[in-house]
């Protein structure tokens, strides 16, 4: 999970926060073993090469030529003359470049809107317990809150009470977990802090 986080930072150019809570933190947990891919490679997104900047005609750090909202990026020393940049805070154009222009303004935060659409579509996605809904209560949980959310799951289901049940892997969603409850009239989320985010996607 944190190697994926780490490729997720460097692909969407973002802060990826991997979230643990309270009962992992304080308690004992059994896990299987690590088990690590030598042949694994770092995903370090669109990261131009000294050929490419020699090669490229117009190249912005902020400017988004794919219409996934995330621009290429440069490392420094990649070349002697071409690819550095100034970074600043939202008063820039595509190039970086200083402006107190409105529009470059919205520009910039349309694209980042995009980049939240695209982060969607590459962040783990929701895990629904029951291939089919069964029910039309639902419940979605995330984190250490699951082993607790599918004991009381099989308890409802001894008396003969079936609940759906879902665990949320990340967000943002944007709406991932709608489909998998299309028939539920009822939803229960495992606590306050799932509420407020699934009602953000």
């Amino acid at each position: 999970m944190t190697a994926q986080a780490l490729d997720l930072a460097d692909r969407l150019q973002t802060p990826v926060f991997v979230m643990t809570d309270l009962d992992l933190g304080m308690n004992d947990h059994l896990s299987a073993p690590m088990k690590w891919d030598d042949e694994r490679k770092y995903d370090r997104g669109k990261v131009l090469s000294a050929q490419e900047l020699e090669d490229i005609q117009d190249w912005g750090r902020y400017l988004d030529v794919d219409g996934d909202g995330i621009p290429y990026r440069t490392l420094p020393g990649s070349h002697p003359s071409k690819g550095a940049y100034f970074t600043r805070g939202t008063s820039k154009d595509e190039y970086a470049k200083y402006t107190e222009f409105g529009e470059a303004y919205v520009r910039n935060v349309d694209r980042l809107l995009v980049k939240w659409k695209t982060a969607a579509t590459l962040v783990p996605g929701p895990i629904k317990l029951n291939p089919k809904n069964q029910s039309d209560i639902g419940m979605m949980y995330f984190g250490t809150t699951g082993h607790a959310a599918r004991e009381a799951m099989d308890l409802l289901r001894s008396e003969d009470l079936l609940i759906d049940g879902m665990r949320i892997r990340s967000f943002p969603s944007h709406g991932k977990w709608r489909p998998l409850f299309r028939s539920t009239n009822l939803y229960l989320l495992s606590n306050k802090t799932a509420m407020r985010n699934c009602a953000r996607c």
